[in-house]
């Protein structure tokens, strides 16, 4: 299969089910991604086709993202639902999570940036389910090596960590690694909260700040107490929500 091939595909198949592309979601330099269906079920799925290089076959990215998505399961991350060939090039059909979390709250029109207070509130509950997710595959020894705002994606206000291409294994000893995606979540949380917002309108902001300070990359940042400033925020803002009604 040519680089561009997977550009005009209209439909690939499994061992047992048929999926329709629909809309191309994204394309990098190893894949394409579609938005997609499977015959006879409506529901959205995301099909991730691999690209061949000159050099393998099939796109070892791909391989080793189907073989840690095998032993993840989650409502955090987008999971693994079915996989396939087509024109010798792996594929895999993975839950559809939304839209990538930064261009949501990017459009001027999302519900999700009705106010200030929304807005900041979602990127709150967006980092948590992220923060989330790393717990879990940070439990089981993966590190995900590419947190970043457009591999969260958004759907109803809940987030979900994609793109597990690069993501390793992390052998016993070397838990320090965890951090990088770790401090990665926290740039994504400023990212999403975006520069019109200041932190004398959300004092809370300062927690998560001071959790995910640089200053503790070395002993004190973790997931856990990263969690309990996100968590305590939430709940901060959910109470500043029911005053304003």
């Amino acid at each position: 299969m040519h680089v561009g091939m997977a550009d005009e595909l209209k439909e690939v198949h499994s061992q047992e089910r048929t999926y329709v592309l629909e809309e191309v979601l994204g394309k990098g330099a190893f894949s394409v991604v579609y938005k997609a269906y499977e015959k006879g079920d409506k529901e959205w799925k995301a099909v991730k086709i691999g690209r061949k290089s000159p050099h393998n076959g099939y796109t070892n990215a791909l391989c080793s993202e189907m073989e840690i998505l095998q032993k993840l399961r989650h409502p955090c991350i987008a999971n693994l639902l079915d996989h396939g060939i087509v024109d010798d090039q792996m594929f895999l059909v993975l839950e559809y999570g939304g839209t990538a979390a930064y261009q949501e709250l990017q459009r001027p029109d999302s519900p999700l940036c009705a106010s200030k207070q929304t807005r900041v509130r979602t990127a709150v509950q967006v980092t948590l389910d992220v923060l989330t997710a790393l717990e879990y595959i940070h439990e089981r020894g993966i590190i995900h090596n590419n947190v970043n705002s457009n591999n969260v994606v958004i759907r109803e206000a809940r987030g979900k960590l994609i793109d597990f291409n690069i993501s390793t294994k992390v052998s016993r000893g070397k838990e320090g690694w965890y951090r990088l995606d770790i401090m990665d979540c926290n740039d994504v949380f400023w990212q999403l909260v975006g520069d019109g917002v200041l932190q004398h309108e959300f004092p809370f902001l300062k927690g998560i700040m001071e959790s995910g300070s640089p200053k503790r990359f070395r002993h004190q940042l973790s997931v856990t107490n990263l969690k309990e400033a996100f968590q305590e925020a939430l709940q901060t803002i959910s109470r500043m929500s029911e005053r304003s009604e």
